[in-house]
């Protein structure tokens, strides 16, 4: 999309389910008209929590978890009035899966679940360690050797 990310959309502590006794109580739901999977009810949940170690497990009826986020997600603006939701699946034995979705309170703009995450370097950080290697081994020839 090439936008830049905007501030967290507010927390607005949605009472969950009755039957999830593990949801945090910084639950939200953001409203989308159309568009989304029908298991959504029409809303991306967020809690904007960041767990390093790893999400615990947030509902009573789904086991998985221990992504960065839990399966509520982070929710931020990226203007134009859309907002981005990044959520985790949780970890299902291969590492954490995660979802991400785009939309507007009118409709859902794109929705993936499942994804997994790989780190990947970027093009110029692989180039800059190529030529610092180089750079080295070029220092390495030139100087005398020490015994």
């Amino acid at each position: 999309m090439n936008t830049p990310i905007g501030p967290l959309v507010p927390v607005k502590h949605d009472t969950p389910e009755l039957t999830n006794l593990v949801a945090p109580m910084d639950f939200s739901r953001f409203a989308v008209a159309s568009g989304l999977d029908p298991m959504n009810n029409g809303f991306l949940t967020y809690t904007n929590l960041y767990w390093p170690g790893g999400s615990p497990q947030t509902a009573s009826d789904y086991q998985f978890h221990g992504g960065f986020h839990d399966i509520y997600g982070l929710m931020f603006e990226i203007g134009g009035g859309r907002i981005a939701n990044l959520w985790s699946n949780g970890d299902f034995g291969g590492g954490p899966v995660y979802g991400v979705a785009v939309a507007t309170p009118a409709m859902s703009l794109d929705y993936t679940g499942g994804v997994s995450v790989t780190a990947t370097p970027e093009p110029a950080t692989l180039t800059l360690l190529r030529s610092a290697f180089f750079g080295i081994l070029a220092l390495r020839r030139r100087s005398p050797q020490i015994r």
